[in-house]
């Protein structure tokens, strides 16, 4: 286990990750997807996955992006991965669904 002090700077950086992600910001974005792949299983981990999904849901995301992120949670399904975060990941799908129907 990481020693304190450099297990906050990690939730700090995540945090600020968000914190792009509320403004819109392409490196953000990608970065917050790219952590959700990564199925990082660690304490607090879930809790970080569930807050990213919810501030992913209201941005733009490409084509690429939305294909990943369907990719990925399909294969959690198939491999019965469904984790505390699976219901904000359902919730991100269903918006994703529903931009791509308008």
């Amino acid at each position: 286990m990481p020693d304190r002090y450099n297990w906050l700077q990690y939730r700090k950086s995540l945090y600020e990750i968000g914190n792009g992600i509320k403004k819109g910001d392409k490196a953000c974005i990608e970065l917050a997807i790219r952590y959700i792949e990564m199925d990082y299983f660690g304490s607090y981990s879930g809790f970080i996955k569930e807050r990213l999904a919810r501030l992913l849901k209201p941005q733009e995301l490409s084509k690429q992006q939305i294909a990943r992120l369907k990719f990925h949670f399909e294969h959690l399904v198939k491999n019965k991965r469904c984790l505390q975060e699976f219901r904000e990941y359902k919730k991100l799908v269903s918006r994703i669904q529903l931009s791509e129907n308008a």
